[in-house]
Parts: C-alpha cells; structure tokens; sequence
C-alpha cells in the first residue's frame, strides 16, 4: 500500500458514536474523491495528519492505525463540503459517515475529528494534531480502540484547510 494511501487522518473536533445499521458508498480505490479534487498538496497534508496521529498513538503505547481508502473518502468528501461552504465548519451529517465507514469494518462504533487551519499548508497537520491532543475528548479519540482510519483535507477559496478524520474499530 503506498504512503499517499495511508496518508488521509485528522482534525479538530472528534466525536465518539456507537449507531447501529448499516449503509455504503461506492470507491473506486484511487484514492480520489470523483470530483478529483485533491491536490498533491492535499495529499501530503494527510499522509502527515496520518502519520502524526500514529505517532501519537505509538506514544501512548496504542496500536498503529490502518489506512482505508473508502473511509477516507467519506472524510473528503465532508472537507470539501466544509471548505465550499455548503455545509457549515462541524460534524453535519456525520451520523450518515460514521454508519458507511463503520459498515465497511462491520463495526458498532466510530469518531470524526474536524479542524479548519487557516495556516499554511506545511502548518495544518501539526496544528490541528497539537489543538486535538490539547482537548481531553479529541485525545481520547486519538488514542481510542480503533484500527482503521481515513483522512481527508480540502482547501476553502479563502485559503484555509478543511480537515476530517475518521476511525473505526
């Protein structure tokens, strides 16, 4: 599996949830949302947001997170919304995200992070990941019983970085 696949974790604001039922979304793997939108850029903020939150798991003496190329896309998707403005900066919709990601593991249980970083991009993981380890409920989510995540980062028209992550067991 490559780096950029592993790369797609983060953001500012994770909400633990247990729902039932189960839905799904279509990827074609590519890592890529359909609309194509990810740049290099983009990509290498979330391999760093990935690769920074393991590293604050192998910390805490947690396990090492997997990469899910459909999770992440469910995470990019709501970045972009965020960063187009046509859903407001939080956790909108999430219980929708939270059922297709965990249904892909076949698990009962999930967490989204979210982070707007209007900061450079060489700025946005390490500033997102340091505002989450600062917040008791966005460390529990850190270091919490998951195995599986996605990460996706989206660009506003302002500038600012749009950031969602999510786990799964």
């Amino acid at each position: 599996m490559s780096r950029l696949r592993i790369a797609h974790r983060a953001t500012c604001l994770l909400i633990p949830a247990l729902l039932g039922g189960c839905t799904g979304t279509a990827s074609d793997g590519s890592g890529v949302t359909p609309t194509g939108r990810t740049s290099s850029s983009q990509a290498a903020i979330e391999i760093e947001v990935f690769d920074s939150v393991n590293e604050a798991r192998a910390n805490g003496d947690r396990v090492r997170l997997d990469w899910n190329d459909e999770i992440a896309a469910l995470a990019r998707t709501h970045s972009e919304a965020m960063a187009a403005g046509t859903v407001p900066f939080g956790h909108a919709g999430i219980a929708a995200r939270l059922r297709s990601a965990m249904a892909y593991r076949g698990a009962r249980a999930g967490a989204e992070n979210v982070s707007r970083q209007p900061r450079a991009a060489e700025e946005v993981a390490s500033r997102s990941l340091e505002r989450w380890l600062g917040s008791d409920e966005h460390r529990k989510n850190i270091l919490g019983a998951y195995g599986v995540t996605g990460v996706g980062v989206a660009r506003a028209a302002d500038g600012s970085y749009y950031v969602t992550q999510i786990f799964v067991p």
